[in-house]
């Protein structure tokens, strides 16, 4: 195992340097989406725009033909904020962001064998990719395994609401969770959609919600997304709500539902890129062997005694 897992990291590895050393990579600096929240922080610190660029903010990498320096809501922006006032903040994210990433696939690997070998190899560019981009998205597949693994407390759920409240797209979660928990699921991932929004609006300011509404909706096709493939424009949303339904109506099979939401997450995002494709890593999570019952058990129980405490 412990060679099946070296042999992963070259890999991994091998394909960072592509990407890093490919001439028509077009990046402003290594780690650009990591720059680009730095920036996004770094504006907000100045008291400028978050949307828009002026003169003295730091240069970003910007889409084609969609000249806006940040397409993420303002939560991002607001963590920004602090990571850019702590010493080596910047350094700390890539590393945060490598150790997740990386230690997902470890632990996967490590817990299913040879099948999660197989995925992770398959999707050894993206992994690559984002580990030389440094998305946020990077810390999405091990929250879902997570969310996974204590699925039997609605309080999972918040994990679920945080990352909606960050990329909107992980949404399509809730339909597997509020399945599974009805009222409890979905007042959890409400719970920390709104923290998170909270935090957006106190660190970006509430008016940033405004612009970052007029920024989706001018958002350009993602070539790669379904409606960048089909030419169909409301494809990928109808996708991504279809994917969000039909995980909620195979609440009885939960695997298969917590499957097809995560797959429903990478095919349906309007923003579909390469390094989205590493959070298929998630879909491997319900191959992972049950622990012992009395393991399992204890979160519920928990969370039951705490809730007959309170009242």
């Amino acid at each position: 195992m412990a060679l099946l897992v070296c042999g992963m990291a070259l890999l991994f590895a091998r394909e960072m340097l592509l990407v890093w050393g490919a001439p028509d990579a077009d990046l402003l600096d290594p780690f650009n989406d990591a720059n680009t929240y730095r920036a996004a922080g770094e504006r907000l610190n100045d008291g400028h725009q978050l949307y828009a660029l002026q003169a003295g903010d730091r240069p970003v990498l910007l889409l084609d033909g969609f000249p806006v320096p940040l397409v993420s809501p303002p939560p991002v922006a607001a963590v920004w904020r602090l990571i850019d006032a702590v010493p080596f903040g910047f350094a700390l994210w890539i590393a945060a962001a490598w150790v997740a990433l990386l230690g997902t696939v470890v632990y996967l690997v490590m817990k299913i064998g040879l099948p999660a070998a197989v995925v992770a190899a398959a999707l050894s560019f993206p992994i690559g990719e984002q580990l030389v981009a440094a998305n946020m998205t990077a810390f999405f597949p091990a929250l879902l395994v997570i969310a996974w693994r204590y699925r039997a407390d609605p309080r999972a759920g918040a994990i679920i609401g945080v990352l909606a409240g960050l990329k909107l797209a992980p949404a399509v979660m809730g339909g597997w969770f509020v399945g599974v928990h009805r009222t409890a699921g979905l007042t959890w991932m409400l719970g920390g959609a709104t923290a998170v929004a909270i935090i957006g609006a106190i660190g970006a300011g509430a008016m940033s919600y405004v612009d970052y509404a007029q920024v989706a909706r001018s958002m350009p096709t993602m070539p790669m997304s379904l409606s960048g493939l089909s030419g169909i424009p409301w494809l990928s949303p109808v996708a991504l709500v279809a994917g969000t339904v039909i995980a909620a109506a195979l609440w009885r099979m939960p695997r298969l539902s917590f499957a097809v939401a995560v797959a429903t997450l990478v095919i349906g995002s309007p923003v579909l890129l390469l390094t989205t494709f590493t959070l298929l890593l998630a879909a491997l999570a319900p191959l992972i062997p049950e622990p012992d019952r009395a393991d399992a058990a204890a979160p519920v129980a928990e969370w039951r005694s705490a809730s007959r405490a309170a009242t």
